[in-house]
């Protein structure tokens, strides 16, 4: 799912770190569309917003993929919908702001930046022997002083392995990992 949410300052709200981001988003995701109310101090208007769904992709029982086309389709769609809703001309609106879940391997790209395979998600559990190997081999002490992270495979490090490991033929089309979220920017 991505929800969009449209504001009519762009001061209204500040986004320190990805901390502060979740917690808007969570604060305001099934609220009304016209809403008044503070954050971090500041006052402002959401004035619209639009949620679009999308499907997951279940090869095997625990694994969880998505292409990143859906989620450029919804990225366009809620701007579209959110704008049309907001009742604001578009040059007029100063800020935007899209909320989506991150935890993955990245989007594997080939050398001309086309996705090699979907990207394996957050809920994807595949890479259970990949985290054993990072335990045995790193350490937990040592894996938390580097990424101050655990090793589970909800961490894309664990997916990326697990292609390594198990598609070779799409490990060496990949050239790039790219997270999921600069996918909305870059496009």
């Amino acid at each position: 799912m991505a929800p969009l949410l449209v504001f009519n300052r762009l001061t209204d709200f500040s986004f320190r770190d990805w901390r502060t981001t979740y917690a808007l988003f969570t604060r305001y995701r099934y609220r009304n569309i016209r809403y008044q109310d503070s954050f971090n101090g500041h006052k402002g208007n959401l004035i619209a917003q639009d949620l679009q769904e999308y499907d997951v992709l279940t090869p095997k029982p625990l694994w969880a993929e998505q292409w990143p086309e859906v989620w450029l389709h919804a990225a366009k769609t809620s701007i579209k919908n959110t704008v049309q809703k907001s009742g604001i001309a578009a040059e007029k609106i100063q800020g935007i702001a899209i909320s989506g879940l991150y935890g993955g391997s990245g989007i594997p790209l080939d050398e001309n930046m086309e996705p090699v395979r979907p990207c394996m998600i957050w809920m994807d559990r595949r890479a259970e022997e990949e985290t054993k190997w990072v335990l045995d081999n790193i350490g937990e002490k040592r894996l938390l002083e580097i990424t101050h992270n655990g090793a589970d495979p909800y961490y894309g490090y664990t997916k990326i392995l697990w292609m390594k490991n198990h598609e070779p033929e799409n490990w060496k089309r990949q050239s790039y990992f790219c997270p999921q979220m600069i996918t909305l920017f870059i496009n």
